[in-house]
């Protein structure tokens, strides 16, 4: 089974709960998302978990004849990265699956009424935080705040040597901006302790998303989201939340994103608003309930025996 060393992104916590909640069948090897020969078993069934995009160099061996050949199943986590791989790539449907991604879930509590709304972020330093802490100095709100937690730590040792420094002034940036926390790294389990006491999920999402765990789990939480249509995210986000349109200009982008954060901030605690996170945690927690999910696994690997 192909893992990152050290890496503890969504990816590996997802693959650690698949080993231990669910007996994966001896005859079965699971790669991750990485299309390598040097991952495919000989003696084995390989099922390729794709987790990444059809244009990454990761999953571009997919469309060879003499790596294809070796692949008994292909599982995707949303019907949206399914359909890329097809149209795009040219990968054969008959046999892939999508089986979506899962959380825990997570209890719905009252927000803080606090004299400020805590604005969170809980993702990877490249998919649209440079673009949230240029709109946050853009707002220049007295009323809200807002944690970061954002590391390149997440993909383990060897890339964050090798990367962190390149985020380095954006860090700088946020942390010289009010009211913007720059908190780093957390694990899984303070994450989803913070977007319980959290109030908007602020992700304006400039990464073709397959799916994505930190949406699922802010919701879940009862967060308001606002984000954008990008990838799988309007696949992902059940109806739920303001998805603005992504745009080729970012500055185009980081002023609707403004307009909607600012709405969204506006009516929070409006009742029409209340009633929706909670009708949104209630179908999150259901809809990407883990219980869910491995039952769709022990089937498929029922089928793979």
């Amino acid at each position: 089974m192909s893992v990152v060393k050290d890496a503890i992104g969504g990816t590996e916590l997802l693959f650690n709960r698949l080993k231990n909640d669910v007996v994966v069948p001896d005859n079965i090897n699971i790669i991750l998302s990485n299309c390598h020969p040097d991952f495919v078993s000989k003696d084995k069934k390989n099922l390729v978990w794709q987790h990444m995009n059809y244009d990454t160099s990761q999953a571009q061996l997919l469309k060879s004849d003499w790596f294809i050949k070796d692949i008994s199943h292909i599982v995707y986590v949303s019907h949206w990265q399914s359909e890329k791989y097809s149209h795009v790539l040219g990968i054969n449907t008959e046999n892939c699956s999508v089986i979506k991604n899962s959380i825990y879930p997570i209890e719905f509590i009252e927000k803080p009424k606090e004299s400020k709304l805590k604005l969170i972020y809980t993702s990877t330093p490249w998919r649209g935080l440079e673009v949230l802490i240029d709109v946050m100095e853009m707002l220049d709100r007295d009323d809200v705040e807002l944690d970061i937690y954002s590391s390149t730590k997440i993909y383990g040792k060897e890339f964050e040597e090798k990367y962190q420094y390149s985020y380095k002034p954006m860090f700088d940036k946020a942390d010289s901006i009010k009211n913007v926390n720059v908190l780093g790294y957390a694990s899984n389990e303070d994450i989803r302790k913070a977007v319980q006491e959290a109030h908007i999920f602020a992700y304006p999402s400039i990464f073709a998303e397959t799916s994505c765990l930190a949406f699922i789990e802010a919701a879940a939480a009862g967060c308001s989201i606002v984000s954008t249509n990008y990838g799988a995210l309007p696949e992902t986000s059940l109806g739920f939340g303001n998805l603005v349109q992504i745009q080729n200009n970012v500055d185009v982008l980081k002023k609707n994103y403004a307009k909607a954060l600012n709405e969204t901030i506006d009516n929070y605690w409006s009742k029409s608003n209340q009633d929706t996170l909670k009708m949104q945690s209630d179908a999150f927690n259901y809809h990407y309930d883990w219980n869910k999910r491995k039952s769709e696994w022990v089937r498929l690997f029922e089928e793979l025996k």
